[in-house]
């Protein structure tokens, strides 16, 4: 998740205004130490899982 987040501000680092910018890096900042610490190959496992998912159309029944 956070390679993920990482890589997505690097592509919009150019297009932010500098206000924007802090502020994402300040809710990065904040999100960061609440993310729970799992080896890195369960979370690639689980990305994987999401993307693929997400090519298949998503969730093939109703969320609760």
């Amino acid at each position: 998740m956070v390679r993920e987040a990482i890589r997505e501000y690097a592509q919009r680092v150019g297009k932010l205004s500098e206000e924007e910018r802090r502020r994402l890096l300040e809710v990065f900042d904040t999100m960061l130490p609440n993310m729970p610490a799992r080896p890195a190959p369960e979370t690639d496992a689980e990305l994987k899982e999401i993307r693929a998912a997400r090519r298949c159309g998503g969730r093939r029944h109703p969320v609760d």
